[in-house]
Parts: C-alpha cells; sequence; structure tokens
C-alpha cells in the first residue's frame, strides 16, 4: 500500500474504532441510568411496605385504644395523635406509590430505548468497525491471496484426475485456512482494538 491509502486506513479504523467507543459509552450510560432507576423503583417498594406495616400496627393499636376510651380508661382524645401518624402515613405511601409509578414508566422508556436502540446501534457500529479493519488486514493479505490465485492456476494444468484432487485439495485447504484465520483476526481485533477505551 502507498503511503497515502494506508494513512487513509489507519484514519478510517480510528473513526471506526471512536464511533464504536462512543456508541458503546452511550450504551454503559444507558445500563447505569437503568440499575439507578431500578434501585429507586426498589427503595421505593420498601418504603411502601415499611409505611403499610406501620399502618396495620396504628390500626391495632387504634382498636385497643377504642376498647379503653369505651371503659373510660383514657380520654376521648386518646387517639387524635394516632389519627394523625396514620393520615401522615396514608401520604407518605401515596407519594412514594406516584414515583413508582413514574419511574415504572421511565424506566420501561429506557428499556425500551436500549433494547430496540441503543444496542442494536452498538452492534452496527462494531460491525463497521470489522469491516475497516478487515479492509486494512485484507491489503496485507493480499499477496498470499496472490500466492494462492498462482497455485490454483497451476493446478488446471494437471490431468483431469489429478486436477479435480487437487483443486478439491485447495478448496478444502482454503476453506479452513479461512475460517481458522477469521476466529484468529477476530480474536486479534478484539484484543487489539477493542480491549481498551471502553
Amino acid at each position: 500500500m502507498t503511503k497515502k491509502v494506508e494513512k487513509a486506513f489507519s484514519e478510517g479504523v480510528q473513526a471506526a474504532r471512536e464511533a464504536f467507543f462512543a456508541a458503546q459509552q452511550q450504551q454503559n450510560e444507558a445500563e447505569a441510568e437503568i440499575r439507578e432507576l431500578e434501585e429507586r423503583l426498589s427503595d421505593a417498594s420498601l418504603q411502601v411496605n415499611r409505611l403499610a406495616a406501620m399502618l396495620e400496627n396504628m390500626n391495632t393499636r387504634k382498636q385497643t385504644i377504642h376498647a379503653d376510651i369505651v371503659a373510660g380508661k383514657v380520654p376521648m382524645d386518646a387517639t387524635d395523635q394516632l389519627a394523625e401518624d396514620q393520615a401522615k402515613a396514608e401520604r407518605q405511601i401515596s407519594n412514594y406509590r406516584d414515583i413508582q409509578g413514574l419511574t415504572h414508566e421511565t424506566l420501561d422508556a429506557k428499556r425500551h430505548k436500549l433494547l430496540h436502540e441503543t444496542s442494536p446501534y452498538v452492534d452496527r457500529r462494531k460491525k463497521v468497525f470489522y469491516g475497516v479493519v478487515a479492509q486494512e488486514l485484507l491489503e496485507e493479505f493480499r499477496p498470499t491471496l496472490l500466492r494462492l490465485s498462482v497455485c490454483y492456476g497451476a493446478s488446471l494444468l494437471l490431468p483431469g484426475a489429478d486436477r479435480h484432487k487437487h483443486i478439491a485439495e485447495f478448496i478444502t485447504d482454503a476453506a479452513r485456512s479461512t475460517d481458522e484465520a477469521e476466529r484468529t483476526i477476530r480474536s486479534e481485533i478484539d484484543s487489539e482494538y477493542l480491549s481498551t477505551g471502553v
């Protein structure tokens, strides 16, 4: 490759890499927001359960106090403070349930966006990156491909049976080499280009 082409490939790889990392960063941020909302929802649920238990306990105490009022053991206003505490707990439960509802809506929307927009976009950016790197690597493999082409051409000069056998072996070896090369290339791309920066 000429220096100009090498530079273009290098810039293309860098641009594709940065685009992938930017998309992945957006995905990481979206996942962090979802985790935060899940924690908020869990906390609201705990608070509702705590307050509901308090209300149940207050109702039990209220029944006991009413019995004492009837028996003349306590004054008529003995449940006033308890009634205020109950009203306060009910308001708090209502507020937490509002938080639960709004958080559920936001969480569902963010999960939907992550699943149907953000994650697929990251996958597309990664595929573009693979394509750019593969194009650059193809240039490096071109001499090997040319040599294989020459070997294949030479096999056409062999007698019929030998030629077919040679071509079959060539295709088998080439297919095996291609699979191994693809696995190696993808592994190298991941470790060399995608193992840092996220």
